[in-house]
């Protein structure tokens, strides 16, 4: 896992979520060089932390609320808006130096204003108008709502979403051929009068480029290609902080005024992007082999072995997009920090973790449905015991 190649199914996910997946995996082995000198302490404290920001990176579900929205506006014919932005706007991922230890590296340059827009969009139209987004699965950033799919399914929604919205948001950096597609789409349903162009006059990527000296990154800049907006009637150019001001007091105005409704009575939304079937099958059959292997290993009592194995297979879980595997993972690691290492805290933590993930996936998996109240049951009695414990300690410090 730790040589010159990355495993094929990397790339499926942003760059920092698979990164933090592929460091699980690496700090699996004990010869990984950046593993020596951490204390249990320090090792067990970094991978909570990756865990719980896992955790919480599945649970956003951009493209189910992107598609709830559009399907409650089309259902209940009321408007939304469309956010649409140069790709150039968003991470993209470059080889890079190799580390200290002469493993290869990777770096992810990502500016932040296409975060900017979607917070400026938050606050400005979401209080009028639901926003939603599109984003390739490797590209998701910034908190809106987004239709996840890959670079080459793109067109086909965003003509649907273009021809349906009723009012559309576009971050202007330059003319490419992917955004001269995204205006000859709007153009095509005539909605220019009903898009505000925000034309970007800085450059994002600015305040990366001593990151990208220092890691020795090279950003491939987007081929320009002629065009024109002269069509679009609602330009704003955008610089400094005085212009994020008035981007997002322009964006309020707009929201308030009156927009149509979806044209279409019923709308299939495409599903989410998932990595293909045979990587996310070879995927949860690696995530059961060490989940079973764990389990051996800890029958053997050999603790320290079995944490290592069963971070491989949580890893590999959440390559597979195998929320089963990660719940049954998360429950085997928190029984081990308590039976194993007497780690009350972290085994707390841990089954934490577990039980929000089970309730995601209750409702469709029998045998979520049947751990739930196992992990909520033992995630009880560890909270009545650390209770009773802090009691305890209290009253004996009174007397």
């Amino acid at each position: 896992m730790n040589g010159s190649n990355l495993p094929p199914f990397m790339g499926y996910l942003p760059p920092v979520v698979d990164g933090t997946l592929l460091e699980l995996m690496n700090m699996s082995y004990p010869d990984y060089p950046p593993r020596a000198g951490r204390t249990g302490a320090q090792l067990s404290e970094s991978r909570l932390l990756a865990l719980d920001s896992l955790r919480l990176f599945f649970k956003e579900k951009p493209h189910q609320r992107a598609a709830e929205i559009v399907g409650e506006a089309v259902l209940r014919q009321t408007p939304f808006c469309l956010y649409l932005r140069n790709f150039g706007l968003g991470p993209r991922v470059y080889g890079a130096r190799n580390d200290p230890y002469g493993l290869p590296q990777v770096v992810t340059l990502a500016g932040q204003f296409d975060n900017h827009m979607q917070r400026r969009l938050q606050a400005a139209v979401e209080p009028s108008l639901p926003v939603v987004g599109i984003q390739n699965p490797a590209g998701q950033t910034g908190p809106l709502p987004a239709f996840v799919l890959a670079d080459e399914d793109w067109e086909s929604l965003a003509a649907l979403l273009a021809r349906n919205a009723g009012m559309i948001v576009m971050h202007f950096l330059g003319f490419t051929a992917g955004v001269l597609k995204e205006l000859e789409l709007i153009r095509a349903v005539g909605k220019q009068a009903s898009t505000l162009v925000v034309i970007e006059q800085e450059d994002p990527f600015a305040a990366l480029k001593d990151a990208a000296l220092l890691t020795g990154a090279r950003r491939q800049e987007p081929v320009s290609i002629a065009g024109s907006l002269d069509d679009f009637p609602h330009r704003l150019l955008r610089q400094g902080d005085d212009g994020w001001q008035a981007v997002q007091a322009e964006l309020a105005a707009m929201a308030r005024e009156p927009h149509a409704p979806p044209v279409d009575r019923a709308l299939s939304s495409p599903p989410e992007f998932l990595p293909p079937e045979p990587l996310r099958n070879y995927c949860t059959d690696r995530s059961t082999e060490e989940y079973d292997r764990a389990h051996q290993l800890m029958d053997e009592k050999r603790f320290d072995e079995a944490e290592d194995v069963l971070y491989r297979a949580v890893a590999y879980a959440h390559w597979a997009r195998y929320p089963l595997g990660r719940v049954m993972t998360l429950t085997a690691l928190g029984q081990l920090s308590l039976i194993g290492f007497g780690a009350k805290g972290d085994a707390g933590s841990l089954l934490e973790m577990a039980l929000d993930t089970c309730q995601e996936v209750r409702a469709t998996s029998r045998t979520a449905a049947k751990m739930y109240p196992a992990i909520e049951q033992a995630l009880g009695r560890l909270r009545a015991e650390t209770e009773a414990n802090g009691k305890r300690e209290i009253d004996a410090a009174g007397k």
